[in-house]
This record gives C-alpha cells, structure tokens and sequence, in this order.
C-alpha cells in the first residue's frame, strides 16, 4: 500500500508539472499580447522619459509597427519628442499613441482581408494636405484610413514623402497579401491538420514517455526500500559493535582457541566497510534512475514547448503570440532547468566526497562507523542548503524577467 501511495503520488507530481508547464507556456504568451497594444505611457513612471517600446533620438522619437498577423516589424514611425507626458503640446501626438492607432487600424485591415473576397489594395491618397494610406476592399464602399506618412518619419529614413509612402505601401501590400493567402480556405485547413497531426503526435509521444517513467519509478521504488533497509542495517553496525567489544572480551578469556581481538575487529570492519560499500552501490543506482527519470521529464516538457511553438508558427490565429512563446516562457524554462541540473550536480558530488570520506581505509572500526552515521546528517543538510541557495538564485533571476 506504501508503495502503491508512492507511485500515485509520483504520477501526480508529474502530471500537475507538466500542465504547469504547459499552461506556462501558454499564459505568458497570452499576457503579453494582452500588454502589446499599451505602448503608452503607462510603460514608464517618468513623464520626462520615454516609454518601453519608444526609442527618443533628440528632437525625435521613434516606435515599431508591427504586423498584426505574427508581429514582424513592417516599419519604423517618427514623431516630435514629447519631453513631458504629462502635459504634452498642444496637437502634439506622442509616438506610442500614434504607433497603437495604426496597430488597431491594421488589426481592422486584417479583419476586413479576411472577409474580402477578392485581395484588398493598399493605395496612395491625399486626405486633408497629408499623404495617406489606405486600404480598399470588395466588401465597403469607404477605404480604411491606414497610416499617414509625415514630414518626420521621411526625414528621419532621408527620403521625400512620396518615395516614403510607395514603399510602405509595398510592405503593406505584401502583407495583405500574405494575410489573404494564409487565410484562404484551402492553406488554412491544411494548416490546421498539420497542427492536429502535431497534437496528436504529442499525445502519442507523451504516453510513451509516461510508460517510460512508471518503469523507472518500479524499480527506483524497489530500489529505495532496499537502501532504507541498508541504512537500517547501518545503524545496527554501531550496537553490534559494542556488543561484539564486550563479547570478545568474554570469549578471549574463556577459550584461547579463538581469534584475536584484532582479529575479530578486523573481521567486523570488514564486514562493516562492505555493507557501506553496498549501501553507496544501491545509491549509485538510485541517481541513475532519478538522472534518466529527471530526463524523462524534460524530454516531455522540451517535446510540449517545440509543439506548441510548431503549431502556434503553422496556424494563422495564433501567429500573434509567437514571438512571445519564443521569449520569456524559454527564458524561465532555461532558468529552470539549470538550477535543476545544477542541484543534482551538486548532490552527486556530495554523495562522491561522503563515499570517500566514509570508506577511508585506515581508520579504525569505532571511527568509520561514528563517520558513517555522521555523514548522514551533513549529507542532508549540505544537499538541502545548495537546494536552497540554487532556488532562491532562480528566483532572483526569475523575478527580474517578469
């Protein structure tokens, strides 16, 4: 019943895991597109400082535009720096609020691409003395007001207005384009298969890995019953000792056909020193079960991690949060799994010094049993503090990324 407990409980612990992991994955992702559209000012407590997101370069400043299909850079955008947010000029506009216009005038562009029938243009026009682009489709008699190309952002690239807005709208139409392609019904249904297939594959892949680990956690469980038993016999070691010292003593005195005292000492530090030998043996082959179940369980996450990523970069709903799967979900991963590495590292080292130390061959019997017990307790407590510095680092660590 014990070890059944165990094993349920191992199985628990794998699975609450990996769908944190998951859902990690997932969840970082969907909160920073969620904080994508606040480029303001929000970005920074400083009115006098420019927002995340905004680079000033003297009297300007600069945003990115990105696409609102899987936020590649299309463009840079220019405006006149505002140097207190607070209370910015009079028609000024600060270049994150212009930047979060033209993204939602693009997130509109997709949507209205999605319903056309026929590919939407990008064009060229004159809207109040301002050069304008716009997008015209099938589906609405009044064109999409896009972006306006400005005096700042052609002297910023050291190009004239009109040779500024013919590229812009190439990259706009380029991306109209790829958005109705990537829409259509014949590539989006074989996108999404493509991703079923991946999903299914990593159902299949982590039943495998699943089998896999229970196997391990067996003969880890069958294993760890004998070393307690090892240990125990340990203990024991210690109250033979005494008891063998005060028999011998009997012994010698009543027959002088018996061994020696140094005899029978050696004889019990013999068989002592081999039950120590067996104990680091079974413990040896306890790492090597934990080392191939611990890699078992990054298999599984790293499987899970490249799948979804796969499949965010194959179907065009979710393109948008890719970059962001790509960033910080692989940053904590990485963090994780080097103090993981780190930690076991550091107890197998531990185990190897208290194995020499324990055997050392010119001690005395009453010495290396007193060692024995002692190396217990310091290997624990050593094995624990380097747990706790090494995860208190990933949290400091952890906390600066977030």
């Amino acid at each position: 019943m014990f070890l059944f407990n165990r094993f349920l409980h191992s199985i628990i612990r794998f699975v609450l895991v990996s769908v944190m992991t998951i859902a990690m994955v997932l969840g970082w992702s969907a909160i920073a597109h969620s904080q994508l559209p606040s480029l303001p000012t929000a970005a920074s407590n400083d009115p006098h400082k420019p927002p995340s997101g905004v680079t000033r370069l003297g009297m300007y400043e600069i945003a990115s535009v990105y696409s609102p299909l899987d936020r590649n850079l299309l463009f840079e955008i220019v405006s006149p720096t505002v140097f207190n947010r607070s209370q910015p000029p009079d028609g000024s506009l600060p270049v994150e609020v212009r930047a979060e216009e033209i993204t939602q005038r693009l997130m509109r562009a997709l949507d209205r691409t999605n319903k056309a029938k026929q590919t939407p243009l990008v064009s060229i026009a004159i809207l109040n003395q301002d050069l304008i682009l716009q997008l015209s489709d099938d589906q609405t008699t009044r064109p999409l007001r896009l972006v306006t190309v400005t005096e700042p952002d052609a002297d910023y690239h050291g190009k004239t207005l009109e040779v500024l807005a013919q590229e812009w709208q190439k990259i706009l139409q380029a991306e109209v384009e790829r958005i109705n392609r990537l829409f259509s019904h014949k590539v989006l249904w074989q996108r999404i298969g493509q991703a079923l297939q991946i999903s299914i594959s990593l159902v299949l892949g982590s039943v495998v890995l699943w089998l896999l680990r229970r196997t391990l956690i067996r003969k880890q469980t069958a294993l760890q019953v004998r070393h307690q038993e090892q240990k125990a016999a340990v203990k024991q070691g210690v109250v033979k000792r005494a008891e063998a010292e005060t028999s011998t003593t009997i012994h010698t005195i009543e027959t002088s056909e018996k061994k020696t005292d140094a005899d029978m000492i050696a004889h019990q530090r013999s068989q002592f020193l081999e039950m120590i030998q067996r104990q680091f043996s079974l413990k040896r082959q306890l790492g090597i079960y934990s080392l191939l179940t611990w890699l078992l369980f990054w298999t599984f996450i790293l499987m899970w991690y490249i799948g979804i990523v796969v499949i965010m970069y194959r179907v065009p709903y979710l393109m948008r949060w890719l970059k962001d799967a790509l960033a910080r979900p692989l940053a904590l991963l990485i963090i994780w799994f080097f103090i993981s590495l780190v930690i076991r590292i550091g107890k197998t080292l531990i185990d190897r010094l208290t194995d020499v130390w324990t055997t050392h061959s010119s001690l005395p019997l009453s010495e290396t049993q007193r060692i024995a017990l002692r190396a217990v307790t310091v290997s624990g407590a050593l094995k624990g503090l380097i747990t706790f510095v090494f995860y208190y680092l990933g949290y400091l660590e952890v906390s600066k990324r977030i």
